[in-house]
């Protein structure tokens, strides 16, 4: 006598193997944003002198405020957060953060935030180089265009994107080999 296997047998003999096969398929491939917290920690290992950093947001909830003020807390940094209306406000906020508060790196930490984008995200990387303050955006193809910084987990690894030259206009240092982090040069 000989046993068959019904179709949904062969199926669930084979199950193991499909759950397996979707494992390595299903791992990201592509940069995921690394929480503040890192960023904030990568911030402190390229400036380790930096105190205060600027944050301009147009659509901050108040608990991503109250997360944005931690993560700098946890380093030891001031996180001065200005909220522009509309995209005609982010100029002034920047000079106003710069000139009154210090801020030695803003943070631009939603490149999609439409407050904060196209022209406005343009004289942010021209002005922040000339005042000497570096930038540090979400995505890191602005870093090619004049920002200092993107930070990005990657396959469970942290890499910081860094603009080389910006980083010497605005005094900041890649650190070698042993802080845990990837730092790329761009």
């Amino acid at each position: 006598m000989t046993l068959r296997m019904t179709p949904a047998a062969r199926f669930l003999k084979h199950l193991p193997a499909v759950f397996l096969c979707m494992a390595f398929v299903s791992v990201p491939l592509i940069a995921q944003k690394a929480s503040l917290s890192q960023q904030v920690a990568v911030m402190k290992a390229l400036k380790p002198d930096l105190k205060t950093i600027g944050v301009l947001a147009g659509s901050l909830t108040d608990k991503l405020t109250q997360d944005l003020t931690r993560a700098g807390l946890g380093q030891g940094i001031t996180v001065v957060i200005a909220k522009p209306k509309d995209p005609r406000e982010v100029v002034s906020l920047y000079k106003k953060l710069f000139a009154d508060r210090k801020i030695q790196i803003l943070w631009l930490p939603d490149a999609s935030d439409e407050v904060v984008s196209g022209v406005s995200i343009d004289y942010l990387k021209e002005n922040t180089v000339m005042d000497g303050v570096g930038l540090c955006v979400d995505d890191r193809k602005h870093v090619a265009g004049g920002a200092l910084l993107s930070v990005q987990s990657e396959g469970g690894k942290l890499v910081a994107y860094v603009n080389k030259k910006i980083a010497a206009v605005v005094g900041a240092a890649i650190p070698g080999e042993g802080t845990g982090i990837s730092f790329v040069s761009q």
